[in-house]
């Protein structure tokens, strides 16, 4: 470019240079403010997740508490069908003909005869005897007690 005289009016490079100083500050401000912001997206993204993460291990557990419940019913109801099938079966034995049959044809068992029932007689009759007091052994572990009480009063 002609330049006359030196003259700082025709000098267009400290103008046009200045333009592409604020054009590369505009657009460093421009990408500073999208890190900013990608920043804060992947944070929130991070705790976003985070929250959600935790959301779906409860989910889990509460799942899972409800199977251990269920199972838990299950084997309950189990368990009472059994023993009500036992009660049944317990009533049904309570049955005198049943039970003599059991005996009978289970066990081997038969009724007793006549000849087998033996009756006892007592040898000697009911009686009661006084131990005197005067028993050495006796008076001997009293008086040891009464002593070693003594020592602690």
């Amino acid at each position: 470019m002609y330049v006359p005289n030196n003259s700082s009016a025709y000098q267009l490079d400290r103008y046009i240079e200045t333009k592409t100083d604020k054009k590369a500050e505009l657009e460093k401000r421009r990408q500073l403010r999208i890190k900013k912001a990608r920043k804060k997206l992947a944070l929130y993204l991070a705790v976003a997740f985070a929250v959600l993460f935790v959301m779906l291990l409860r989910y889990v557990h509460i799942y899972d508490l409800h199977n251990s419940i269920k199972l838990k019913t299950n084997e309950l109801e189990e368990i009472t069908m059994a023993n009500e099938q036992t009660k049944l079966d317990i009533e049904n034995m309570t049955d005198k003909s049943k039970i003599e049959s059991y005996a009978e044809n289970e066990l081997g068992l038969k009724k007793a005869t006549g000849a087998q029932i033996v009756y006892l007689t007592p040898i000697k009759e009911n009686y009661m005897e006084n131990i005197s007091k005067s028993n050495s052994k006796s008076n001997g572990i009293k008086k040891f007690f009464a002593a070693f009480f003594e020592y602690f009063k």
